[in-house]
């Protein structure tokens, strides 16, 4: 008889076995990760429409003395997005610490957790989609505004 022998090196069988396991992994932390960025969106949303409203007598003032509505509205635009920068190195410094490097094992299979170049970049790249997102709808009440009504405000 005869053998059909394989000769594979060990990073690649783990490798190979560990492929559904990563699989699902993968998906559950897609999916939390997609449901966290919904809920720091909507948080981003809520904070600037507070924002937007504690200021709107601010924003009327320049909205008469000859800033247009868009130049409003990039600038509240903007400072959404500024605080999304910080946020996005804070969290990534955060992740950097605590996982970067940790070993982690189940189901008889271990991980090695790490934060890559290109992991960063995805990250503070969706803190700025998510900034975004957060500060574009205040930022079309803040230009839409009349200048009247924010000038009577309180």
């Amino acid at each position: 008889p005869t053998f059909d022998a394989q000769v594979h090196h060990e990073a690649q069988l783990l490798d190979e076995q560990s492929k559904p396991l990563r699989g699902t992994l993968d998906f559950v932390s897609y999916f939390v990760g997609a449901v966290m960025a919904l809920g720091a969106t909507l948080g981003a949303v809520n904070i600037f429409y507070s924002i937007v409203d504690a200021r709107r007598r601010e924003m009327a003032t320049l909205r008469a003395i000859g800033f247009g509505a868009g130049s409003i509205g990039t600038a509240t635009l903007l400072e959404s997005l500024m605080v999304a920068v910080p946020s996005a190195i804070l969290g990534l410094l955060v992740a950097w610490i605590f996982f970067n490097g940790n070993q982690v094992s189940t189901q008889g299979t271990s991980f090695q957790l790490v934060i890559s170049a290109r992991l960063a970049l995805l990250g503070v790249i969706w803190a700025l989609v998510m900034g975004f997102i957060g500060g574009l709808l205040p930022a079309l009440r803040t230009a839409r505004a009349p200048v009247t009504a924010g000038l009577r405000a309180s």
